[in-house]
């Protein structure tokens, strides 16, 4: 029998009484009247069973008010289940990942989880936190009102603890650029630029100086652990093509196929969402990353649905830092410039720029586009001089010996020792009259005050670098007290 749309015509509906389940529950109630008739089960059925405007126009009022609703609702509840799994440690995974399995009969991943109708979300969450609170974990567990265990408390308490008598250990160094320091163990470093600036370039350098602890371009050398010489890239923005293209460089660069295939994974994770691609790399560093030490994220914008929201961009910062302090690795992470002020992008530009150790800018030369300038833009360590690169012929980064005239904009010319060499006793005797001794630190931030007020800049890598140099010339004396550094007349 043909769908009956006729005896649907006259259904009076009173605003504000009614909501659309109670409309659809009794337009059902009348497809009783015939076997054969089409179910309403569907949104087409809903949009053409009234045909009288106003009716149509009450039916709309009503789906507008409840619909969204409902979509909201299921929406953050994805994002929480999300959420929940990267706070469950690494151990209890498992369990949720099997449970999962059992509730759903599906492979847990963040696609299955839009799969899943509203009330089955609500039970596997219903059923996690039953297991959770047998397991320790839960957020739920009483005496915690912020979510934490008496397990969890313990642990973090005991790993977390700082004594002033700790042995004082230096990260291992990972890269230098023209012996500075470029990036450490434990630490995040940033190459910032305009998209096209060769970013990617630069990381190539970066990746065959670690992987080869050779020179390359001049500039950049590699110092990896023997116990941590394996290098993972992940490249979230390029086709498959420019990827081989980037392996092929890396390769030439280094010259030893038995460094290449012992420790270097590349994956082109690009055709993948973006809770995929963060959920792969996340469970790449923590789970199988032994004897890796640098790690390269070619594109962390990818890793975030929105650049400018807060919460994504410290949901991504808190990864980075776990990644670096759990797997002991450096992440060196690609990130756009704006072209405006060449500052970094989004809420994601400015978290990174907060917790990184070092941050590199790379840019087109103004007065020749062939050629890219390298800059320090921000650093914990002594900043390094800016340097210059072209591609040659074969596709390969080289060193350009001079920087163009017209790039020596101000303030990229670094401040020298040399260029105040009537004021560093006159700073000295200004310091000494006031006090006899001070710590190492206390004395450096005594220089840099000093110099600023004779309208002298200098950051705290050039205060410390003088430092040193006053103590070579034996301006002054450094001695150890404990674990303290003292600086004193001599």
């Amino acid at each position: 029998m043909a769908f009956n749309r006729e005896k649907y015509r006259t259904i009076r509906v009173a605003p504000n009484k009614v909501d659309s389940k109670s409309v659809e529950s009794s337009l059902s109630k009348k497809t009783k009247s015939g076997d054969n008739e089409e179910p309403l089960n569907n949104e087409h059925n809903r949009k053409t069973l009234v045909t009288d405007d106003s009716q149509k126009n009450r039916l709309n009022k009503i789906r507008a008010r409840t619909k969204p609703n409902s979509f909201v609702e299921t929406k953050k509840f994805d994002l929480d289940l999300g959420r929940l799994y990267y706070e469950v440690s690494y151990e209890h995974r498992k369990e949720w990942e099997k449970l999962f399995k059992e509730i759903t009969g599906l492979d847990w991943s963040f696609t299955n989880i839009g799969k899943l109708t509203l009330p089955q979300k609500r039970h596997f969450f219903k059923q996690w936190k039953a297991r959770a609170v047998e397991l320790g974990i839960s957020k739920h567990d009483k005496g915690s009102s912020l979510g934490m265990s008496d397990v969890e408390f313990d642990k973090m308490n005991t790993e977390s603890k700082i004594m002033y008598n700790d042995e004082l250990k230096y990260p291992p160094i990972v890269l230098y650029i023209q012996d500075k320091i470029w990036g450490t163990l434990g630490s995040i470093s940033i190459v910032m630029g305009a998209a096209k600036s060769r970013k990617t370039f630069l990381i190539s350098v970066a990746v065959s100086a670690a992987l080869s602890k050779k020179i390359i371009i001049g500039k950049i050398t590699g110092s990896l652990p023997i116990d941590k010489k394996k290098v993972w890239y992940f490249d979230t923005e390029q086709a498959e093509y420019n990827v081989v293209k980037v392996a092929k460089r890396i390769a030439e660069m280094v010259h030893n196929n038995t460094a290449i295939e012992d420790n270097l994974e590349i994956r082109k994770i690009r055709g993948y969402n973006t809770k995929t691609r963060l959920a792969f790399i996340d469970k790449v560093i923590m789970e199988k990353s032994d004897g890796v030490g640098l790690v390269i994220i070619d594109g962390v914008r990818d890793l975030l649905d929105d650049i400018n929201s807060p919460q994504q961009a410290t949901m991504i910062s808190d990864f980075l830092l776990r990644w670096t302090e759990k797997g002991n690795i450096h992440v060196i992470a690609a990130l756009h410039s704006n072209k405006t002020d060449k500052n970094l992008r989004g809420h994601i530009g400015t978290e990174m720029l907060n917790k990184a150790e070092t941050v590199i800018s790379v840019e087109k030369s103004e007065n020749d586009k062939e050629i890219s300038i390298v800059t320090c833009r921000e650093g914990r360590h002594i900043d390094f001089e800016d340097f210059a690169f072209r591609i040659d012929e074969n596709g390969l980064p080289v060193e350009v010996k001079d920087i163009p005239v017209s790039d020596k904009k101000p303030g990229r010319k670094s401040i020298e020792f040399d260029d105040y060499l009537g004021k560093h006793k006159e700073i000295l005797e200004i310091i000494f009259s006031r006090n006899d001794e001070y710590s190492r630190g206390d004395f450096s931030t005594k220089v840099k005050l000093e110099f600023a007020d004779k309208a002298i800049s200098i950051g705290n890598s050039k205060a410390e670098e003088w430092v040193s140099i006053y103590e070579n010339r034996g301006w002054i004396n450094i001695k150890k007290v404990g674990k303290s550094k003292i600086v004193s007349r001599v």
